[in-house]
């Protein structure tokens, strides 16, 4: 199932940036001049880089990932539903602070057929839970984007899920570069559980496609592996997503569909996230 996901949304994704790039070719595309796109790449890099300096940005997200799985007597599916909520803020041009929140929702069912006494019985468990996450953290960017080079930012968390004590703290480079009408993103993180000194590396690339001075594509690919010599360490989880990204005045929207490529992660993820700087 995870190999068919993958054919998909390569292919769609193949043909969405194909199509696009030649309708740029043709005078196709509503790009109203080059001052429009330049503001709108700014502003599309700035949504991954920083604030400016007083500002806020304020987003909220809903996901739902699907993950099923089955064998000649068992089937199981995993439903989970995600609330994000997050709040950053711009201490100076290079330094901003965030907040995030998270809730989550799993609903668990699995159905079981066996035989007794040349009876088929079948049995249906369903379980259900829920969980918070939170986070803080704070950005810096320590080269800005010039010529040939990509803007560097670092980015240190701190992050907890619900009482547990059991604390994660993070790090992660992210690198941004523009090439008009194209913005490229990629990240390399490392993330260290405190109490069970679990380690993993997480990776992302991504690309944003500006079609006009409102509207751009994107799609990441999202790595998670976590390293050391447990039973862990094969878990990996990796995820190929496509989006749409929209502004208005400032506001953007970004509707969005993944799907996972490894046995551990979820088949499918649908998210619509809206964020409002001010």
């Amino acid at each position: 199932m995870k190999k068919t996901f993958k054919a998909i949304i390569t292919g769609i994704l193949f043909l969405v940036f194909s199509q696009n790039s030649l309708a740029e070719e043709e005078g196709k595309v509503g790009i109203k001049s080059k001052d429009d796109l330049k503001a709108y790449l700014e502003m599309f890099r700035n949504s991954h880089s920083l604030l400016k300096k007083g500002k806020f940005r304020f987003t909220e997200s809903l996901s739902y990932q699907f993950d099923g799985n089955s064998t000649l007597f068992t089937e199981e599916s995993l439903r989970v539903i995600n609330l994000y909520s997050s709040l950053e803020y711009g201490l100076t041009k290079n330094i901003g602070i965030y907040g995030v929140f998270l809730y989550s929702n799993a609903s668990k069912n699995v159905k079981t057929a066996y035989t007794n006494n040349e009876e088929t019985i079948v049995a249906n468990i369903k379980e259900s839970s829920n969980s918070r996450f939170s986070k803080i953290g704070i950005k810096k960017v320590i080269f800005l984007e010039e010529n040939n080079f990509p803007e560097l930012v670092l980015d240190f968390s701190f992050s907890g899920k619900n009482k547990e004590k059991n604390k994660t703290i993070s790090s992660k480079i992210n690198l941004i570069k523009s090439f008009d009408p194209i913005v490229l993103l990629g990240s390399f993180g490392l993330n260290y559980e405190t109490d069970s000194y679990k380690k993993s590396v997480a990776l992302v690339g991504g690309i944003g496609f500006g079609i006009n001075d409102k509207i751009a594509l994107g799609s990441d690919l999202s790595w998670s592996i976590p390293i050391g010599n447990n039973f862990d360490s094969k878990k990996d989880n990796a995820m190929l997503s496509g989006r749409v990204i929209i502004t208005s005045a400032q506001d953007t929207f970004e509707p969005s569909v993944s799907f996972g490529l490894t046995e551990f992660s979820p088949d499918m993820s649908l998210g619509i996230s809206w964020s409002r700087r001010f």
